[in-house]
């Protein structure tokens, strides 16, 4: 019986083809396949490989028209070839650099076949393969994969492979001549022995051949099933998975929206011995009286103050002024920027020996949860279908006048994931209330417009009283008494401007504080180092299941070829003589299981 294998043809990441093909079986890796003689011109595949398994003394068994074989693009010679039956040809533009064939299944823990050159010899091409473990060791280098052609005969090789898994030898890899011979106007169908490609060495030749798995050509879902495209119209099916570019954002520019690069703000960054001088200057008893009487706070010209849980790039040194006229004798370092950007690291999944992998759906969502400790923002969920077998990166960009901070989490590369937190531990420096400044401001203005429109009506009262005087429309005595009454509208409206000032003013007086709140602060004594934390089931198989329950196999083979204990999912009986009550018992005792 031959044995069966399957390769998936992957270009530029994406599924070309799948390929089922067949090596003989033999009883020793280095056999000499025999030579057939073109001069018996077999016309039929059945007398072939007749001839090839009698000429071999029986280590050669079933022979198999599912090679996978090179040959040229469009060459009708390479016709008779099919005409024999034989399938899976790879013709020269079907082979592109930069290839790979991946044995059995298409992921990272398999082994793979790469194509790394191609050239046309005039009488036929050459492709040049690397055989290469999963780690991408490579165990055969530059192996030869050819056609050729001349007037007398084609020739097409089989891809060069270990006929005999089970006895290896020394790990050479098998090819032969598949020949078309055109002699006298008939073809003739021969081989005419092997060649062999050494392994770079016996460890990665083991590697490499360690994933290969067999397939039973009656089972196409045995081992890890069908992988390829299925259902459907495959040509609709057949899309790529390559995805858009996502552009990382780069940090903003700071001469255009960074706060120092308004000009209304600084950002220190002041050593400890500098703060330590800050709050003498601000918190002694001389300048306190002096401030308190004279002009406001020194703590008023700060902001904040806060302590970010990374080094701050050092700029300047700059002295400290109050209103460009008090002299605080302080000096303050400055920081060199507003935002900054760093690299947490990168973690492959595809190659980390500390992540678990069973190569099941138990990988996998629902079974499988991924999730990240991200420093200041707390656990965060991933998608592990979208993670599982790509690479990892944690960078955080952080503004240091807020501490506003955003952890970014990239996927091979891509920005897929962004959650923001805040990583400043404010510091109590001195507090004031802002919102009643900015509403006894706004009362002044109401208080100062208000006055302004009544002495503007008085005005505009007087001059119509005189005026009616004189048109002798009322007498002296009402004329006076009306004067007066305006007169006394503008002195009420010039005493409420008066006392609106002067609350104004002492609302503008700082209230001094030597405590305030804390926010935060978690920061500081939170965990710092992120990680990831994966939770996936641990499978638990009772010892002997399979030989007293057995697992899905989801083949279709006659009842009669079957043994032992078998469990049939659907059944066919055809021309059965019985009643359709014995029909419904055999359903139903073949369906619960039965021993053969």
């Amino acid at each position: 019986m031959a044995q069966r294998f399957r390769l998936m043809q992957v270009r530029n990441n994406a599924l070309v083809k799948k390929i089922l093909f067949d090596i003989p079986s033999t009883t020793t890796n280095n056999v000499t396949i025999p030579y057939i003689n073109p001069n018996n011109a077999y016309h039929d595949y059945d007398s072939f490989a007749s001839a090839i398994i009698a000429g071999s003394d029986g280590t050669i068994t079933g022979f198999t028209t599912n090679f996978l074989w090179a040959e040229w693009i469009g060459d009708s010679g390479y016709q008779y070839l099919e005409d024999y039956g034989f399938t899976n040809g790879i013709v020269f533009a079907d082979a592109q650099v930069g290839d790979r064939f991946y044995v059995n299944r298409w992921d990272n823990s398999h082994s793979y076949i790469e194509i790394i050159d191609k050239q046309s010899t005039g009488g036929g091409y050459n492709i040049y393969l690397n055989y290469k473990t999963p780690d991408g060791v490579v165990a055969y280098s530059n192996v030869v994969w050819n056609c050729s052609w001349n007037s007398a005969q084609y020739n097409a090789h089989p891809l060069p492979w270990l006929w005999n898994l089970n006895n290896p030898g020394n790990y050479d890899l098998v090819t032969m001549d598949l020949s078309i011979y055109l002699y006298g106007g008939s073809n003739g169908l021969f081989t005419n022995g092997k060649g062999t490609s050494a392994p770079t060495g016996r460890d990665a030749a083991e590697a490499f051949w360690e994933n290969a798995e067999i397939l039973d050509p009656d089972n196409p879902y045995e081992g890890a099933g069908g992988t390829g495209i299925g259902g459907g119209d495959p040509n609709k099916q057949n899309w790529d998975d390559e995805s858009d570019t996502i552009s990382d954002e780069t940090l903003p520019d700071e001469t255009q929206t960074g706060a120092v690069g308004t000009g209304f703000s600084t950002i220190f960054s002041p050593t400890k011995g500098q703060l330590q001088h800050l709050a003498d200057v601000m918190w002694g008893n001389d300048l306190v009286s002096f401030l308190q009487n004279q002009v406001e706070n020194i703590g008023s010209m700060f902001v904040s103050l806060g302590i970010v849980p990374f080094n701050v790039d050092k700029g300047s040194t700059r002295k400290v002024m109050w209103l460009g006229i008090v002299d605080t004798a302080i000096y303050l370092d400055t920081a060199a920027k507003q935002f900054y950007e760093i690299d947490m690291g990168t973690i492959d999944l595809a190659t980390d020996v500390r992540i678990h992998r069973s190569d099941s759906v138990f990988d996998y969502s629902p079974f499988s949860r991924l999730g990240i400790y991200l420093p200041f923002i707390g656990f965060q969920e991933l998608d592990i279908d979208e993670c599982r077998g790509n690479t990892i990166q944690l960078k955080y960009k952080i503004d240091i006048l807020s501490g506003s901070c955003v952890a970014w989490v990239y996927i091979n590369g891509n920005p897929i994931y962004q959650f923001s937190g805040n990583c400043l531990t404010q510091i109590p420096l001195s507090s004031q209330d802002a919102q009643t400044l900015f509403s006894n401001a706004v009362q002044v203005g109401i208080a100062a417009a208000s006055a302004g429109v009544t002495g503007s009506v008085a005005s505009a009262g007087d001059a119509m009283t005189a005026e009616r005087y004189s048109a002798g429309q009322i007498s002296a005595t009402q004329a006076e008494y009306m004067s007066g009454q305006h007169a006394a509208q503008v002195s009420n409206a010039e005493g409420s401007l008066a006392s609106a000032t002067a609350n104004g003013m002492m609302g503008m007086k700082p209230n001094y504080k030597r405590s305030g709140a804390i926010s935060a602060s978690t920061s500081l004594i939170s965990l710092k180092q992120p990680y990831l934390f994966l939770t996936t089931p641990r499978e638990a198989v009772p010892d002997h299941y399979q030989r007293y329950c057995g697992f899905p196999s989801n083949i279709t083979k006659k009842l009669g070829d079957l043994s032992g204990y078998t469990v049939v999912e659907d059944i066919r009986l055809n021309g059965l003589v019985a009643t359709s009550s014995e029909v419904e018992e055999i359903y139903n005792l073949l369906k619960s299981g039965v021993i053969i």
